[in-house]
């Protein structure tokens, strides 16, 4: 399969307002995976919550942000990757085991790129929680 642009894709989705539920560093993940022609795997959580409370809270009832992306990239039936490549779909840590300091990540060859309130922002992280390739 060949992967959508992805530089194409950063610049445009980070150019977006930043909201919660829609463009956000979770569904970013799901937009990524749109974009390279798979059904949404977040559809249901679109919109869902509208702020970081709300968001924090759904994460946390589901057992934290690996396991709602693990969910969704189960439903994409994407293949787990110990090594990340171009493309590839993520889960960082900021703190190692602290919940809330995770963040969903696309890697670009040479780091993870993290959607925030300013757009993209790059990590160089020495191991993903969990990658997939898309």
């Amino acid at each position: 399969m060949v992967l959508a642009d992805l530089d194409a894709f950063l610049a445009a989705n980070g150019a977006k307002p930043w909201a919660w539920g829609v463009h956000d560093c979770c569904m970013v993940l799901a937009d990524w995976l749109v974009e390279n022609g798979h059904a949404d795997p977040a559809a249901s959580w679109r919109e869902a919550y509208r702020t970081e409370a709300e968001c924090k809270a759904i994460v946390q009832a589901h057992g934290g942000l690996v396991a709602i992306i693990d969910a969704l990239a189960a439903a994409a039936a994407l293949e787990p990757l110990s090594v990340p490549v171009r493309g590839a779909v993520g889960v960082i840590d900021g703190c190692r085991g602290v919940f809330d300091q995770q963040w969903g990540a696309l890697f670009d060859g040479r780091r993870w790129q993290v959607r925030s309130a300013r757009g993209f922002v790059g990590f160089t992280v020495s191991r993903p929680v969990l990658a997939w390739r898309v």
